[in-house]
């Protein structure tokens, strides 16, 4: 997921230690696993409920489904997103989460980001890996730093 999610490889993941949270810690309480399907989710229902005279059977959250599936072939991804349901909208989408338990370093990661990166995982006292291609195989791996 470097290539698709990390700037290819120039940015960093974080990983956090959900098993650790409690099950109604905000963080943890809006995670979802992704749906790999090779058919589309179909929203037909939903919006036929949106505009029906007796709104009563309506489900708010039948439009979570559909942010939550995937096409099928990005399934080695092994996905969870995070969705927040609200009635407004937060302008700077901040949003209580712990503490990373450990931060990777893509392999393409401009020095200076990186240097600063460290200096902050240093002082919260964060493990920090270095991710680099492998010379030998098509396989990325993680050294600590």
């Amino acid at each position: 997921m470097w290539g698709h999610y990390a700037d290819n490889q120039r940015g960093f993941c974080l990983e956090y230690d959900v098993e650790a949270l409690s099950a109604v810690h905000p963080f943890r309480r809006n995670l979802y696993p992704v749906v790999y399907s090779h058919q589309l989710y179909g929203l037909r229902l939903y919006a036929e409920k949106l505009v029906a005279p007796n709104r009563q059977e309506f489900c708010p959250m039948l439009p979570l489904l559909a942010m939550l599936h995937k096409f099928d072939g990005w399934k080695y991804e092994e996905e969870w997103r995070m969705i927040f349901e609200k009635e407004v909208v937060i302008a700077d989408h901040d949003q209580p989460a712990p503490i990373p338990s450990r931060i990777f370093l893509g392999s393409k990661m401009e020095v200076a980001k990186n240097k600063e990166l460290l200096t902050i995982c240093e002082q919260k006292k964060i493990p920090v890996y270095q991710m680099r291609l492998a010379d030998d195989r098509f396989e990325l791996l993680s050294e600590q730093l």
